[in-house]
């Protein structure tokens, strides 16, 4: 065999056979597919990042609506303020007193205590804690003549809640998250100054 044989030989041992080939395509289709998982994952990634901060923005956007509504119910359930009109001055007919009497008629049923305000002095008021609705509140603030002509006390303050479970009638109730027990503070307070009004010849005629 002459040398040529030799190199032609070994030539043909060189060359790639199909098994090569086969393996190098293998091994291509495997990167191609890794790079495209890793294009995959990612794109997955940002995705799933941003539908759950999609999510959260939805969750917040429904939770302002419902924290609004919530705040124009406890707006809309407060009770009116009381001016100087619900005041009045009656003559009890058996002490012959003339007493300063707040009056006025709650368009909900509440829970109502009350103080009186006179100086650094804080006095409570007496004052039915059921109040039903359209039924008349009426407080006796201050004693007048013959011991005063005009009250001292400056203004009251009343407490207002819904009514509990144990009134077992007109129940509803405000969300909004504060107090709904007559113990602790109050739900509404709503602050009247006191007006003595200006008397008239004639007489006062006590009512209950």
């Amino acid at each position: 065999m002459t040398i040529l044989h030799y190199v032609a030989a070994d030539a043909a041992d060189s060359s790639p056979s199909i098994t090569d080939w086969l393996t190098l395509v293998v091994a291509v289709l495997a990167l191609a597919g890794s790079v495209w998982a890793i294009i995959y994952n990612r794109s997955s990634a940002s995705s799933a990042r941003s539908a759950v901060a999609e999510a959260k923005k939805a969750a917040a956007a429904a939770e302002r609506v419902s924290q609004s509504e919530i705040d124009r119910d406890h707006e809309m359930f407060r009770p009116p303020q009381i001016g100087s009109e619900a005041f009045s001055l009656e003559v009890n007919p058996r002490t012959k007193e003339e007493n300063l009497v707040l009056k006025f008629t709650p368009a909900r049923t509440y829970r109502i205590t009350g103080q009186s305000i006179e100086g650094d002095s804080h006095s409570p008021l007496s004052c039915p804690l059921f109040n039903p609705a359209g039924v008349p509140v009426r407080i006796v603030v201050d004693v007048l003549r013959p011991h005063r002509e005009r009250s001292a006390v400056k203004e009251l303050r009343l407490s207002f809640w819904p009514p509990a479970q144990v009134d077992k009638r007109d129940l509803w109730t405000c969300r909004c998250g504060q107090p709904l027990e007559s113990h602790e503070s109050a739900h509404w307070e709503v602050t009247v100054p006191v007006v003595t009004p200006p008397r008239t010849p004639a007489e006062h005629v006590y009512s209950a």
